[in-house]
Protein backbone atom coordinates (compact mmCIF):
# COMPACT_ATOMS: atom_id res chain seq x y z
CA UNK A 1 0.00 0.00 0.00
CA UNK A 2 1.16 3.53 -0.72
CA UNK A 3 1.98 5.43 2.46
CA UNK A 4 1.06 9.09 2.99
CA UNK A 5 3.95 11.56 3.24
CA UNK A 6 4.37 13.74 6.30
CA UNK A 7 5.35 17.31 5.45
CA UNK A 8 7.51 19.57 7.63
CA UNK A 9 4.42 21.49 8.73
CA UNK A 10 2.87 18.35 10.27
CA UNK A 11 0.37 17.90 7.47
CA UNK A 12 -0.03 14.56 5.72
CA UNK A 13 -0.12 14.42 1.90
CA UNK A 14 -1.23 11.88 -0.68
CA UNK A 15 1.81 11.16 -2.90
CA UNK A 16 -0.42 10.46 -5.90
CA UNK A 17 -2.57 13.55 -6.19
CA UNK A 18 -1.36 16.00 -3.53
CA UNK A 19 -4.47 15.77 -1.29
CA UNK A 20 -3.57 17.08 2.18
CA UNK A 21 -5.11 16.59 5.60
CA UNK A 22 -4.19 17.03 9.26
CA UNK A 23 -4.59 13.31 9.96
CA UNK A 24 -2.68 10.34 8.50
CA UNK A 25 -5.78 8.18 8.77
CA UNK A 26 -7.82 10.55 6.60
CA UNK A 27 -5.14 10.52 3.89
CA UNK A 28 -4.98 6.69 4.04
CA UNK A 29 -8.75 6.53 3.61
CA UNK A 30 -8.47 8.97 0.71
CA UNK A 31 -5.87 6.73 -1.00
CA UNK A 32 -8.07 3.64 -0.61
CA UNK A 33 -11.17 5.46 -1.86
CA UNK A 34 -9.72 7.61 -4.67
CA UNK A 35 -6.77 5.49 -5.87
CA UNK A 36 -7.81 1.85 -5.35
CA UNK A 37 -5.63 0.50 -8.17
CA UNK A 38 -2.50 2.26 -6.90
CA UNK A 39 -3.26 1.54 -3.24
CA UNK A 40 -2.29 -2.14 -3.58
CA UNK A 41 0.50 -1.71 -6.13
CA UNK A 42 4.23 -1.78 -5.51
CA UNK A 43 5.32 1.17 -3.34
CA UNK A 44 8.72 1.35 -5.06
CA UNK A 45 7.55 3.98 -7.58
CA UNK A 46 10.00 6.82 -7.87
CA UNK A 47 9.14 10.27 -6.58
CA UNK A 48 9.82 11.68 -10.03
CA UNK A 49 7.16 9.45 -11.56
CA UNK A 50 4.70 10.53 -8.89
CA UNK A 51 5.42 14.23 -9.43
CA UNK A 52 4.90 13.76 -13.19
CA UNK A 53 1.54 12.17 -12.40
CA UNK A 54 0.71 15.13 -10.15
CA UNK A 55 1.51 17.62 -12.92
CA UNK A 56 -0.55 15.60 -15.39
CA UNK A 57 -3.55 15.59 -13.01
CA UNK A 58 -3.30 19.37 -12.57
CA UNK A 59 -3.09 19.91 -16.34
CA UNK A 60 -6.14 17.67 -16.91
CA UNK A 61 -8.18 19.51 -14.30
CA UNK A 62 -7.35 22.86 -15.94
CA UNK A 63 -8.26 21.53 -19.40
CA UNK A 64 -11.60 20.21 -18.19
CA UNK A 65 -12.60 23.53 -16.62
CA UNK A 66 -15.60 25.29 -18.04
CA UNK A 67 -14.86 28.33 -20.22
CA UNK A 68 -16.29 30.68 -17.56
CA UNK A 69 -13.72 29.46 -15.04
CA UNK A 70 -10.92 29.73 -17.57
CA UNK A 71 -11.91 33.35 -18.14
CA UNK A 72 -11.82 33.93 -14.39
CA UNK A 73 -8.27 32.62 -14.30
CA UNK A 74 -6.89 35.49 -16.32
CA UNK A 75 -3.37 35.96 -15.14
CA UNK A 76 -0.26 33.89 -15.21
CA UNK A 77 0.77 30.79 -13.33
CA UNK A 78 3.80 30.80 -11.04
CA UNK A 79 5.36 27.78 -9.37
CA UNK A 80 8.10 27.60 -6.78
CA UNK A 81 9.44 24.98 -4.40
CA UNK A 82 9.58 24.96 -0.64
CA UNK A 83 11.61 21.91 0.31
CA UNK A 84 10.10 19.03 -1.65
CA UNK A 85 6.71 20.73 -2.01
CA UNK A 86 5.87 22.61 -5.20
CA UNK A 87 3.58 25.59 -4.65
CA UNK A 88 1.59 26.79 -7.67
CA UNK A 89 0.13 30.30 -7.58
CA UNK A 90 -1.87 32.37 -10.03
CA UNK A 91 -1.02 36.04 -10.40
CA UNK A 92 -4.50 37.34 -11.06
CA UNK A 93 -5.37 40.68 -12.53
CA UNK A 94 -6.32 43.31 -9.96
CA UNK A 95 -9.95 43.23 -8.88
CA UNK A 96 -12.00 46.36 -9.42
CA UNK A 97 -13.70 47.41 -6.19
CA UNK A 98 -16.62 49.77 -6.59
CA UNK A 99 -18.00 52.11 -3.98
CA UNK A 100 -21.52 51.02 -3.05
CA UNK A 101 -22.06 53.48 -0.20
CA UNK A 102 -25.02 55.15 -1.89
CA UNK A 103 -27.44 52.85 -0.05
CA UNK A 104 -26.35 54.47 3.24
CA UNK A 105 -28.21 57.59 2.14
CA UNK A 106 -31.44 55.95 3.29
CA UNK A 107 -30.07 54.88 6.67
CA UNK A 108 -29.04 58.19 8.13
CA UNK A 109 -30.85 60.80 6.05
CA UNK A 110 -33.10 63.06 8.11
CA UNK A 111 -36.09 63.52 5.80
CA UNK A 112 -37.99 65.55 8.37
CA UNK A 113 -35.28 68.23 8.41
CA UNK A 114 -37.09 70.14 5.64
CA UNK A 115 -39.92 70.81 8.13
CA UNK A 116 -37.60 72.22 10.81
CA UNK A 117 -39.11 75.33 12.36
CA UNK A 118 -42.52 74.87 10.69
CA UNK A 119 -45.91 74.19 12.29
CA UNK A 120 -46.99 70.56 11.94
CA UNK A 121 -49.61 68.10 13.12
CA UNK A 122 -48.13 64.81 14.39
CA UNK A 123 -50.20 61.64 14.71
CA UNK A 124 -48.64 58.96 16.94
CA UNK A 125 -49.02 55.17 16.76
CA UNK A 126 -51.22 55.16 19.88
CA UNK A 127 -53.69 57.54 18.19
CA UNK A 128 -52.69 60.79 19.95
CA UNK A 129 -52.46 63.91 17.80
CA UNK A 130 -50.21 66.85 18.66
CA UNK A 131 -49.76 70.24 16.99
CA UNK A 132 -46.80 72.53 17.32
CA UNK A 133 -43.56 73.93 15.93
CA UNK A 134 -41.20 71.14 14.81
CA UNK A 135 -37.54 70.88 15.73
CA UNK A 136 -35.90 68.14 13.63
CA UNK A 137 -32.14 68.21 14.08
CA UNK A 138 -31.77 64.77 15.73
CA UNK A 139 -31.83 61.64 13.54
CA UNK A 140 -33.96 59.65 16.06
CA UNK A 141 -36.18 62.19 17.85
CA UNK A 142 -38.19 65.26 16.99
CA UNK A 143 -38.87 68.19 19.30
CA UNK A 144 -42.38 69.55 19.19
CA UNK A 145 -42.93 72.96 20.81
CA UNK A 146 -46.62 72.87 21.64
CA UNK A 147 -46.79 76.29 23.35
CA UNK A 148 -44.25 78.77 24.69
CA UNK A 149 -42.10 76.88 27.17
CA UNK A 150 -43.88 73.53 26.69
CA UNK A 151 -42.11 71.09 24.45
CA UNK A 152 -42.26 67.34 23.84
CA UNK A 153 -39.57 64.99 22.53
CA UNK A 154 -41.00 62.20 20.36
CA UNK A 155 -39.17 59.16 19.05
CA UNK A 156 -39.51 58.96 15.26
CA UNK A 157 -40.40 55.28 15.55
CA UNK A 158 -43.60 56.21 17.41
CA UNK A 159 -44.78 58.57 14.68
CA UNK A 160 -47.37 57.42 12.19
CA UNK A 161 -47.98 60.68 10.31
CA UNK A 162 -46.52 64.20 10.12
CA UNK A 163 -48.75 66.70 8.38
CA UNK A 164 -47.42 70.19 7.62
CA UNK A 165 -49.91 72.92 8.53
CA UNK A 166 -50.51 75.91 6.32
CA UNK A 167 -49.91 78.27 9.21
CA UNK A 168 -46.12 78.35 8.41
CA UNK A 169 -43.90 79.73 11.17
Amino acid sequence: MIEPEKLDTGIWRCPLCGFTAMSKKIVEQHIQREHPSEAHSNPSQSKQKLSEKLDLNNAKSLKNEKPEKQKERKGRKRAFKIGETTVVMWDNNPVEVRDFTGWRFFQNRNYIATLHGKRVKVKLMNGDELEGKLGAKDPYFIKLEISKGRRVLINKGAIMLIEPLSGGD
